[in-house]
């Protein structure tokens, strides 16, 4: 039942009944029906770009052609034989692109954004090494989208991010192009728009973002009735990422209290069946949010639940920051005597994790001497750390900290006494 209610979106399904038709019929000796059946099948196929049911569908024509003979049976046996080839040839270029992009999802996920120069080199000489050697005018439709998305990955690790944004782009203007493709592969395309939207947020695009974020917020009401389950749990994951990314790129924390309430209903009850990377993702985001409205309480809440979580290999970047936050946290609240047995266990944490930056150093130097400084020399040491860390900004392999937590923003706030999201709004009219 659930089959033939998905049917009619599911392109896929309708080729896979043709050649199980095709099959049923062939087996009882009605050869013409069958073909024709395949021939159904294959049209299919090559209008979505799905070179392996092609093949699937080309395999079953030989079957049936071998049995049923006609005056064009010679010929269309050499027909069958050049698209087979054909189709083969494409499936294994398909084959090593998406196994490509695959990889370096996979090392995106579980290590997050590169942290030196020898992780930079060591990422280099494997994206080098494992690229396929392609010209990229021969490829397919879906070929092309996974060798934007190795480059996504890619550069996004890297850092590279106007080259993030540059094959982002270029993923999203192919769907576009051929839009059909959009309604054929919903989850493919809304992940374009979603690494479109995270290079524009990294790269302070404000008005670009907004324009492209309100676009993928009213997504659903054209689409909607083409959203399964599992479409409806991405769109919404990645939907809840930008809406929160939005309440950073604005510094409207106290507006973005009201905003997340929704996504914590969410959270509480993962209709979606979201994973644990998803959920770490958006409780980090949502303690940063509470950090940036002065509401630490909840902030430690939320950073306890991803410190407290057994470390499974993802995402170890945000277990790594979720730390570091947590003691800048208990700075706002004067925990010295927490700070101080804080610091140590950080650290050596970070030293376990392998992450440990001249960033991190700085922050725990500073935090260290917190303790014995009276209110005066306070204000100076903050203006002597920002020093410092906007020096340390410079470096691409430093970059990443800043990324995970606007503590310059913070840093600012305290020297100016004001509140963050003033400081992060009056850097946004200072530009325009």
């Amino acid at each position: 039942s659930l089959r033939l209610l998905d049917k009619p979106n599911i392109i896929e399904l309708q080729i896979r009944e043709s050649l199980d038709f095709a099959l049923i019929l062939f087996n009882k000796s009605f050869y013409k029906a069958s073909l024709s059946q395949v021939s159904k099948a294959k049209k299919s196929a090559e209008e979505i770009d799905n070179n392996l049911m092609l093949y699937s569908a080309l395999s079953l024509e030989r079957r049936i052609e071998s049995q049923y003979i006609s005056k064009s049976s010679t010929s269309k046996s050499n027909e069958i034989n050049n698209i087979s080839s054909k189709a083969l040839k494409a499936l294994q270029t398909t084959n090593l692109l998406s196994n490509f992009a695959n990889v370096l999802h996979g090392l995106f996920i579980k290590n997050g954004y590169v942290k030196n120069d020898q992780e930079y080199k060591e990422l280099s000489a494997f994206f080098k090494s494992s690229h396929p050697i392609i010209e990229e005018k021969d490829l397919s439709f879906y070929d092309k989208i996974y060798l934007y998305q190795s480059y996504v990955w890619y550069y996004n690790m890297t850092q590279e991010f106007s080259l993030y944004f540059k094959f982002s782009k270029r993923w999203v203007d192919l769907f576009e192009s051929n839009s059909d493709f959009i309604v054929n592969d919903l989850l493919l395309y809304l992940n374009g728009v979603y690494n479109n939207l995270n290079a524009l947020y990294i790269s302070d695009k404000i008005n670009k973002f907004d324009i492209l974020y309100d676009k993928f917020n009213n997504f659903n009401i054209k689409y909607s009735i083409y959203f399964d389950l599992n479409i409806s749990s991405t769109y919404n994951y990645l939907l809840q990422i930008q809406t929160i990314n939005q309440i950073f790129i604005h510094g409207k924390y106290d507006e973005g209290i009201e905003i997340i309430k929704p996504i914590i209903v969410i959270l509480q009850d993962n209709p979606y069946n979201w994973d644990k990377n998803k959920l770490l993702v958006i409780e980090y985001k949502i303690a940063c949010v509470y950090f940036g409205a002065e509401n630490y309480s909840n902030t430690l809440d939320y950073l306890n639940t991803i410190i407290n979580q057994p470390i499974e290999g993802v995402r170890i970047d945000i277990h790594c920051f979720s730390r570091i936050l947590c003691l800048i946290t208990h700075f706002e609240l004067g925990n010295n005597v927490l700070l101080s047995y804080q610091i140590k266990s950080v650290y050596r944490f970070l030293s376990k994790m392998d992450d440990t930056q001249k960033v991190h150093e700085e922050i725990f130097a500073f935090l260290k001497k917190t303790s014995s400084m009276n209110e005066n020399s306070l204000k100076l040491e903050f203006v002597v750390f920002k020093e410092k860390l906007l020096f340390l900004k410079n470096n691409r392999f430093e970059i990443r900290p800043f990324l995970y937590l606007d503590i310059i923003g913070w840093l600012d706030s305290k020297i100016q006494n004001k509140r963050i999201q003033e400081i992060i709004q009056e850097r946004i009219e200072n530009k325009t």
